[in-house]
């Protein structure tokens, strides 16, 4: 397919990348009530927790969201697309990934940037559940859910039978240039808060898991290339960093997706790499929808400076809804 035609166009206000990407943690999140939430067990045993979202009686579609690296279903970008698509009569089935949301997980090992099984068990529980049965299931991911999104659907025949249509924004498809991006001096504040929480996460695998986590130099890293090759790779089985992240990148399984996916980045992201943006792929694609505008930040895109609302929620809602 073509390359979509930029139809975002914010006010001067707002055409700074980082605006659009720091703004959103001053104006809060909106206050979205789950209809219930639980813990599903994993096959290896551990926990995710899943938030079902409904305020219709009667919803005509199912959408299920991931958050980004270190996020949560209270991250202010994910509440107000929930807040969106329940409005719109969707079912949203939104959950946290292992050790996210306020409660580390029993595993030595939690989730990384590339790992699509808890997203595919969750996907399955959904079909197993009677108030989903029958409706058309989206999928939509942010930032590194976005990668893992697209990785399910390259990879999983269960998404590619159920999923109608998929979504996927901000997205560091490419592990590695999104990695030496974020370790620019510009985007040095933006690295301290990422890693921030991942090196708590570390100081509690090593009480957990005494003699295993080896906090020698954590509070050192100031990469992931650092944090990756000391803690993610190898705790996760991978042979070093440079595997780690070809292999879980998902910019070399785009070609091999079949379920109709839009592709929305903004060029002024600081957390991407020109990597991360693959015009020539999906201007010849059968089935990815590329749409780059020129602003919007890391999963920012906001209407107006002054409210929460996003406009990349309306944008996917109205793929999602399209003939």
């Amino acid at each position: 397919m073509p390359l979509l035609p930029n139809t975002y166009s914010p006010s001067i206000l707002l055409r700074q990348g980082d605006l659009h990407t720091l703004l959103p943690h001053y104006l809060g999140a909106q206050t979205v009530t789950p209809s219930r939430s639980l813990w599903l067990k994993l096959p290896d045993n551990d926990e995710i927790e899943i938030f079902c979202y409904c305020s219709s009686p009667s919803p005509t579609r199912l959408i299920v969201i991931s958050h980004g690296l270190e996020g949560s279903v209270r991250s202010p970008y994910l509440a107000e697309a929930i807040h969106r698509f329940t409005r719109a009569g969707f079912a949203v089935v939104a959950w946290n990934m292992r050790g996210c949301g306020g409660r580390y997980n029993n595993s030595l090992h939690w989730y990384h940037s590339g790992y699509v099984g808890d997203l595919l068990a969750v996907v399955d529980w959904t079909r197993k559940e009677e108030e989903f049965r029958g409706l058309p299931l989206h999928l939509l991911g942010f930032s590194v859910g976005g990668n893992i999104t697209l990785r399910a659907l390259a990879l999983s025949n269960i998404v590619l039978s159920r999923c109608v249509t998929a979504a996927c924004v901000s997205v560091p498809i490419d592990l590695e240039g999104s990695a030496l991006s974020l370790a620019k001096p510009r985007n040095r504040r933006y690295m301290k808060y990422l890693l921030a929480p991942l090196k708590e996460r570390m100081r509690v695998k090593a009480t957990q898991f005494p003699g295993m986590v080896d906090l020698s130099g954590l509070d050192q890293i100031t990469t992931f290339y650092e944090f990756d090759s000391r803690y993610t790779a190898p705790l996760h089985g991978f042979s070093s960093v440079n595997e780690y992240w070809r292999s879980q990148s998902a910019l070399f399984l785009l070609h091999t997706i079949k379920v109709k996916t839009l592709l929305l980045s903004a060029q002024d992201d600081p957390f991407l790499s020109k990597s991360c943006f693959p015009f020539e792929l999906t201007s010849s694609s059968k089935y990815l929808y590329g749409e780059f505008p020129k602003h919007g930040g890391h999963v920012g895109f906001l209407n107006s400076p002054f409210n929460r609302s996003r406009w990349m929620s309306e944008r996917v809602l109205n793929f999602f809804t399209a003939e």
